[in-house]
């Protein structure tokens, strides 16, 4: 039986056209505020394809202040909450607790989106850490990072689909 081709065209909508899938096992600390963890980019085929976004990420902060989101290519915030006060507007944060409970808990979270983005040109999502604080962000470890049970290493995913509209 011969390979049969199918135009993404021709699809229903709904149907997963593409599948871009990172994952990143790197121990990644910084207290700067706005820094890039990891990325994936992916080139929709039709302008009104969306994006279905999922991101699995082991993360902890150093105390109050520490966030993550997801970005695209120009750290514009995906998705982003409607504005509230001076709440912060990301995916992930805060851990709040003592200092003493900080320092060992780490948490495997997941975030999902779907995205328009409007384009035929390459889109890429980036996972970022942003500090409102004096805090550190942790990601794939937590803030001892030594070599006992207490602290965790992990593994974080970034998955990108395109969705026929």
């Amino acid at each position: 039986m011969g390979l049969i081709r199918l135009q993404s065209s021709s699809l229903p909508a709904g149907s997963v056209l593409q599948v871009v899938n990172v994952s990143n096992d790197t121990a990644f600390s910084t207290s700067n505020n706005g820094e890039d963890v990891f990325s994936a980019s992916i080139t929709p085929s039709s302008t009104s394809n969306k994006l279905f976004i999922s991101c699995s990420v082991l993360w902890h902060s150093s105390s109050n202040g520490g966030y993550l989101a997801l970005t695209d290519g120009s750290n514009n915030v995906i998705e982003q909450p409607s504005a509230n006060g001076s709440r912060s507007r990301f995916h992930w944060g805060s851990k709040y607790g003592s200092n003493d409970f900080m320092v060992y808990n780490s948490s495997r979270e997941t975030v999902q989106l779907l995205h328009s983005p409007n384009t035929t040109s390459p889109f890429t999502v980036k996972l970022r850490a942003y500090n409102a604080g004096v805090t550190t962000v942790y990601v794939n470890r937590n803030q001892n990072n030594g070599d006992r049970v207490y602290d965790p290493a992990g593994i974080s995913y970034l998955t990108l689909m395109e969705i026929a509209g």
